[in-house]
């Protein structure tokens, strides 16, 4: 971390370590991650009382941002506001880029007794939730895979670009699952994905040929590469219905979008 964000995280703690419905200060993003350019900004989450916190989400007033506490070029601070029942509830049922955001994280303050082991929690891969996973990310593939040749029947630039992204992602996902690292957003995906210790040889330059120019070969590469590393726990037949149920009926349940688990 640089002198000059310690000193933005300084002057967080100082502004909101006095507010008695400020109960923690938690710092995260890529200054904690050490990936953090020289101007990027200071992410953190304020831990409110529960009134404070309710109210704050009625009036949808939940993100705060400013340059006031930061003293370089670009710099500034972009914050969100939460409660420890909040945290309970993500800790219980939040999705993956949700929880992955306290994977690295600094409590720069907290009055909050087991916060950090709250945030152990909130941080732990769903593992009783793996296989279902797994066998739900090798539908879209399926699912995908199909779309891949519709576009040689019928070529198709949106649809082969809009195909390529998501067979990059679900396959990807594949991968984090099976190394049980938590999806940590679009952002942050590749990253995650380079850094996961057992995936193919190869794997990560095989998608980005696919990235670069989609095409039916190239799927069915990393297809044949995914099944030669591993037995995958297989949807079976029914990989259309999963398919159909996580992309077109998601709204049905009030489910989160399959990308965003």
């Amino acid at each position: 971390m640089l002198p000059h964000h310690e000193r933005a995280i300084a002057r967080l703690v100082a502004r909101y370590e006095p507010d008695p419905h400020v109960l923690a200060l938690i710092i995260g993003g890529s200054v904690i991650k050490d990936r953090a350019l020289p101007d990027s900004d200071i992410d953190f989450v304020l831990i409110l009382d529960e009134e404070s916190f309710e109210a704050a989400h009625e009036a949808l007033d939940i993100t705060l941002s400013g340059s006031e506490e930061t003293d370089y070029p670009g710099g500034y601070v972009d914050g969100k506001r939460m409660s420890v029942a909040f945290l309970e509830q993500m800790a219980l049922k939040g999705s993956e880029p949700a929880r992955s955001a306290f994977k690295y994280h600094q409590i720069a303050f907290s009055k909050v007794e087991g916060l950090e082991g709250l945030l152990d929690r909130v941080t732990r891969y769903p593992v009783e939730n793996k296989v279902q996973r797994i066998q739900n990310f090798y539908a879209q593939l399926e699912g995908l895979k199909w779309f891949m040749s519709e576009t040689v029947r019928r070529p198709n630039t949106f649809l082969e670009h809009h195909t390529a992204v998501h067979y990059v992602l679900y396959a990807g996902r594949l991968i984090l699952a099976h190394n049980e690292i938590l999806f940590p957003s679009f952002k942050w995906f590749w990253w995650e994905l380079e850094h996961a210790p057992d995936k193919p040889e190869g794997f990560c330059a095989l998608l980005l040929s696919m990235l670069e120019q989609p095409s039916m070969e190239t799927a069915s590469a990393i297809w044949e590469a995914l099944n030669a590393y591993r037995e995958w726990e297989k949807p079976g037949e029914r990989w259309a219905s999963r398919f159909v149920i996580n992309n077109e009926w998601c709204w049905l349940e009030d489910k989160t979008p399959i990308q965003e688990w």
